[in-house]
């Protein structure tokens, strides 16, 4: 995070900054282990020579240190390459020698000045790098400081649920490229790849969206991860944080900001399939004071895939501004395109013999598909004189998505290959326009300091959908993607009419945190939601707008949590949570069922060791979807006709289970990730009578891991600069009444050879024993989506 403060020369304002700031680190980082102790752990430090700020800025990332220095300080200065293990103090000796700039610690916060008579002491601008920064780039690990998600709260423990982080580094490790990669890396989740990888699973349930704490609707894209510092996922209810959706969680898309130092980053991917991908990203300082920063990022990818018509383009353009109109002021500025090209399709069809159809298979028409997103982000930053902060946020985006899909509309003949297609045209375009607005920041009451928080958010979505289709029957579906002569004689394209929805959901919302007791905070928070919804069609037979039954009015859902720091290492919590979904099904009288209510109570631990380098999580929870629809068999006559479909609020299904997860550096030069979900869930009452005691989608099992190590001293210094690694999946069954797929593990290792200063070149291997497994189960027509078979990607990455 940035500090700045404004300064008399000569005046004493580093001792007050410095007293304020500690305070606030020792909150957001729980209770940190003894002075002593972190003053002398050994940290393997691996970095580059490079501009002296984002040298600092990775130092501090790295260590627990607090790093305070101005701006104009370390302008234009380099810092040398550092590569060993050494104590954070002994790192930062090095980085400052040569410079002329000194430092006084004072526990774990460190100020950077000028001697006296320079004069440095009358710059105004303060620059903060620590353990209290969320932003994970150039971190150069797993482990994450903070997230920012959950409003009034820094640091992870803060935060009474679940709580995983994907950062920088190893969205980069492990070139997770795609949203649906880095999603499908994360502890507990699960990637549907029927909108291009982005709904994710967690617990069960669908997850939520935002970008950089913005509420977003479910269609819009995240678009690639080349945009992002990291991707943090919240699991269970988050109603207090989303208003209306599914309690598997929220997924928060972080943006990458502008940097106040001058740099240069690329990537160059090659690999299996053909594929091709080169990423640059530029940044720093746009005038010579720092008060305006830039950043700009290209991203070009192509792929010839790794099954029938699998050819895939996309090109992604980012540029982003950042303006200090006062040091306690910040406006930034975002704006991102995409446009991805692709063959479209539904996923693949079993036989009739209930297999599914092979791997290389694609059911896609011969034509590409053209999705274009566009993305604005405007937030508004400030910091008040009495401790309190606010900040306003407005998000546009705008997605397209035009062209020729296919999917099988029966299953395909075992002896003749032959089966009925759909084959249709798609003209989809939607415009979302999303605000958020909250202040957060001390209360005194009682002789203790307590955080309140409260806020304001409105989203608004306008969605036109059309398309038309034709039945082709008796087709060889897996080989015959040439349909030109029945596109030129369907004029599918025509499409006379489409259907737009509006929809808008406001909420206010607020967030306590009450410190009952030093080491005891009780979490309390409210959120009232309103949320309507209409219709109309548009185009030759364009009709009146006509409300929609889902609707709700100020609707209450409300947030418990109690967080105990049981000591300097060990966090224990309990939280209740809830998030509801309007119901269009009516009952018997004619209303609207009242809304799906998910539920969740949470219990469990976050620890954090060696000086904060290594973070352990485990959680047990319980998850209950209360008043879904269920058929009312003692009524009819509703919908509007005398034979319609009555419906109860009655339906029930049960989640719960554990989750561990282990996250950060157990050694100076050992990097890890892994977690472990167990997850057993069940119908409770459905309106099928054979559903209850049944599993829903989702695996018993999930394991996750991935692992590094750096080789530094080892072996008289000959691997210095290598580094090996490996990771694993593990899934249990899953199935529904058509398709199951057993348990399955994948394997994937890394090497990578740090070149020089500015250089790094690394081969990661997915899937090494080319095991073939459904990632989706679907139905005999369609839905079943396999993972990718073994691949091999070299990338080269470099730094200026």
């Amino acid at each position: 995070m940035e500090i700045q403060a404004r300064r008399k020369a000569g005046a004493p304002r580093t001792s007050l900054l410095m007293g304020s700031l500690s305070v606030s680190l020792a909150l957001a980082l729980g209770v940190l282990p003894a002075q002593a102790s972190a003053q002398n752990t050994l940290v393997h430090f691996n970095l580059p020579a490079q501009a002296l700020g984002d040298a600092l800025l990775q130092l501090g990332r790295q260590t627990s240190l607090q790093i305070l220095f101005a701006q104009d300080l370390v302008r234009g200065l380099r810092a040398p390459a550092i590569a060993g293990t050494l104590t954070p103090e002994q790192a930062l000796s090095q980085l400052l020698q040569g410079s002329g700039i000194e430092y006084v610690r004072e526990g774990n916060t460190v100020t950077l000045a000028k001697p006296p008579s320079s004069g440095a002491a009358q710059m105004e601008t303060v620059r903060v790098v620590g353990a209290n920064d969320a932003t994970t780039e150039g971190s150069g690990t797993y482990a994450a400081s903070g997230a920012s998600l959950f409003k009034g709260a820094g640091s992870l423990k803060e935060i009474p649920q679940s709580v995983s982080v994907l950062t920088r580094q190893q969205i980069e490790d492990q070139n997770l490229t795609t949203i649906e990669s880095a999603l499908n890396h994360m502890t507990g989740a699960r990637v549907s790849d029927f909108d291009r990888g982005e709904s994710v699973y967690a617990r069960g349930y669908t997850a939520n969206k935002e970008i950089d704490g913005v509420p977003q609707q479910s269609a819009s894209s995240a678009i690639d991860t080349v945009l992002y510092d990291r991707i943090e996922m919240l699991r269970g209810p988050s109603g207090l944080l989303s208003g209306t959706g599914n309690p598997g969680g929220t997924v928060n898309y972080v943006l990458k900001r502008p940097q106040p130092e001058f740099s240069v980053r690329g990537a160059a991917t090659a690999g299996s399939w053909n594929t091709k991908r080169g990423e640059l990203d530029v940044t720093g300082p746009l005038l010579e004071n720092g008060k305006l920063r830039g950043r700009g990022i290209l991203m070009q990818q192509s792929t010839d895939g790794w099954h029938d018509l699998g050819d895939e383009n996309k090109r992604v353009l980012f540029g982003a501004l950042e303006y200090d109109f006062t040091p306690d002021t910040t406006l930034g500025v975002s704006y991102a395109h995409s446009e991805y090209k692709y063959y479209n399709s539904y996923g693949l069809p079993t036989y009739t013999n209930g297999k599914v159809v092979s791997r290389s298979s694609y059911l896609a028409p011969d034509r590409l598909t053209t999705q274009i997103d566009d993305r604005l982000m405007v937030d508004l930053k400030h910091r008040f004189d009495n401790g309190w902060s606010g900040r306003a946020a407005y998000s546009y985006a705008s997605y397209s998505q035009r062209g020729y899909a296919g999917y099988g509309a029966s299953a395909v003949d075992a002896g003749t290959g032959l089966g009925s297609y759909s084959l249709g045209y798609l003209n989809n375009n939607s415009r979302w326009n999303s605000v958020d607005a909250n202040v957060s920041g001390p209360v005194r009451l009682f002789g203790r300091e307590h955080t309140l928080t409260v806020g304001y958010s409105t989203a608004i979505s306008d969605a036109k959908t059309g398309s038309q289709y034709t039945s082709i029957k008796n087709w060889d579906v897996l080989n015959n993607h040439d349909f030109d002569s029945i596109i030129a004689s369907s004029n599918l394209e025509d499409i006379p009419n489409r259907t737009e929805t509006y929809t808008q959901q406001t909420g206010v919302y607020t967030n306590a945190r009450i410190k009952l007791a030093d080491p005891l905070t009780l979490v309390l928070g409210a959120r009232w939601t309103d949320y309507s919804t209409k219709t109309r069609t548009v185009g030759e037979n364009t009709t009146a707008w006509k409300a929609g039954a889902a609707s709700a009015s100020k609707k209450f859902t409300p947030y418990g949590g109690l967080v105990w720091d049981v000591n300097e290492q060990v966090t224990l919590y309990a939280s209740y949570a809830d998030i509801f979904i309007p119901q269009t099904q009516q009952d018997a009288q004619g209303n609207a069922l009242d809304p799906r209510v998910g539920w969740q109570t949470e219990v469990g631990a976050k620890t954090s060791w060696m000086d904060g380098a290594l973070d352990a999580t485990v959680a047990v929870f319980r998850i209950r979807d209360k008043n879904r629809a269920m058929i009312d068999p003692n009524n009819v006559g509703c919908g509007g006709t005398s034979t319609g479909t009555c419906y109860r609020a009655a339906g029930q299904v049960q989640s719960q289970g554990v989750e561990f997860e282990v996250t950060g550096r157990p050694t100076p030069q050992w990097d890890i990730i892994t977690g472990y979900t167990y997850n057993s869930n069940k119908y409770l009452t459905d309106s099928n009578s054979a559903n209850v005691g049944k599993r829903f989608q989702a695996p018993e099992h999930m394991f996750k891991l991935w692992t590094q190590y750096h080789f530094a001293d080892e072996f008289n210094a000959a691997l210095r600069g290598w580094t090996v690694g490996g990771g694993m999946y593990v899934q249990s069954d899953i199935d529904n009444d058509t398709v199951r797929q057993r348990g399955y593990a994948t394997f994937s290792a890394r090497v990578a050879y740090r070149i020089n200063e500015h250089w790094e070149a690394s081969v990661l291997a997915n899937n090494l024993f080319d095991r073939t497994y459904l990632r989706t189960t679907g139905y005999a027509s369609y839905y079943n989506s396999y993972g990718e078979p073994r691949n091999v990607m070299l990338t080269l990455r470099g730094k200026f």
